[in-house]
């Protein structure tokens, strides 16, 4: 049964007005207000730190280039390097460079269209290099010959600024400086966000002071957080694809999406359903992936679309309790089982959708944690 979305008022974030920022030199890179607010030798010492750490970077990591690239011609075959038109300072296009990831004439085929993750059957190494961004090593390049900064809003695409971000107010404000390898929104929200959302959070930044040594805590902090992520992530998949399938000979379940399991986690109906065990309602959310869900609940579901909201409750408090987080979808029962001895006896995997961008965000960043940090 296939999903259709209903017919719903859309929550987005307000529409937040900056003011314009100082006088600048777009041949330079260096301005008199907002992010570059600060003397000329300070911007000096930050494009010296830039170049630099990216030089020494691309020496220490050549053994790694070496490895991922082979890696890559195997797995994914073709052309190692990607090499795509990106909008830099003041608009100049430049040539951004990735280590390739899809198959070739990926971005000639989407256009203007972002690349969506569920609709592609991503191996596991094509997973790591994206979840880790290793596949965003040769951007060194970039920043050696000076059209990327270390710090700063990720490079944009032609195609989508004229499609989708054109009309956002104070976006062209993210092209009064370089765009960075490590994006301020990249740091905090997952790559599917709204991009007005993220507009806004890459305005906060680029009107505050620039000081050098954030750009030092951002490098590092980032650094040792994606250094984390790589030992998890590859130490996960050695043990799944060669210690449990090939030594152990176990097998393993080959699934699409990784499953994750949120903690403090419940489900909430607003469609009409069976009675529920006892007069009450009572739901979890056992896992959830990109596609589906699985809920145990003391209600039968009937078998048709219906709504329902995720909600999670998180560590931090505020002056009404602890905060929560939900997200509003659609879904349609996938799989049912029954345990009678059990007081949650109805078990449902459930196939969803989120009922708008701004829900799907809520959902990959707090229920799948796809943000770095």
């Amino acid at each position: 049964m296939s999903l259709k979305l209903v017919e719903t008022v859309r929550v987005e974030p307000k529409d937040v007005c900056f003011p314009p920022p100082g006088d600048r030199d777009l041949q330079t890179g260096f301005y008199r207000g907002g992010y570059a607010e600060h003397p000329k030798w300070s911007g000096w010492i930050i494009e010296l730190f830039n170049r630099a750490l990216a030089f020494f970077l691309i020496l220490a990591c050549l053994p790694l280039f070496v490895a991922i690239g082979l890696a890559v011609k195997w797995k994914v075959g073709g052309a190692i390097f990607y090499r795509g038109t990106r909008m830099g300072l003041g608009k100049k296009p430049f040539y951004m460079y990735k280590f390739r990831t899809l198959p070739m004439g990926t971005q000639r085929d989407l256009g203007s269209a972002m690349v969506s993750e569920k609709k592609l059957a991503l191996s596991p190494f094509v997973r790591l290099l994206r979840d880790t961004r290793l596949d965003e090593l040769p951007q060194l390049f970039n920043i050696l010959t000076g059209d990327m900064d270390f710090v700063g809003p990720r490079p944009m695409r032609p195609e989508i600024y004229e499609a989708v971000c054109g009309s956002i107010p104070n976006f062209d404000l993210r092209f009064s400086v370089r765009p960075g390898l490590i994006g301020f929104s990249q740091l905090f929200t997952p790559h599917s966000t709204p991009k007005r959302l993220r507009a806004i959070i890459d305005n906060r930044f680029i009107l505050i002071k620039r000081k050098f040594y954030w750009d030092i805590f951002i490098v590092f902090y980032t650094g040792a957080v994606l250094l984390k992520a790589i030992v998890v992530k590859s130490s996960m998949i050695f043990y799944r694809c060669i210690i449990q399938e090939k030594i152990l000979k176990i097998y393993r379940e080959k699934r699409r999406f990784e499953r994750m399991t949120p903690e403090n986690s419940s489900i909430f109906f607003v469609c009409p359903r069976k009675e529920a065990e006892g007069g009450s309602i009572v739901s979890r959310l056992i896992d959830i992936n990109e596609a589906f869900c699985k809920i145990d609940t003391n209600c039968g579901l009937d078998n048709a679309e219906f709504q329902f909201y995720i909600m999670r409750r998180l560590k931090a408090k505020n002056k009404r309790g602890f905060k929560r987080k939900k997200a509003q979808c659609v879904g349609v029962i996938y799989k049912e089982f029954i345990n009678e001895a059990d007081v949650l006896k109805y078990s449902y995997v459930i196939e969803y959708k989120a009922i708008s961008p701004f829900n799907n965000y809520i959902i990959e960043k707090y229920f799948l944690r796809k943000s770095i940090i």
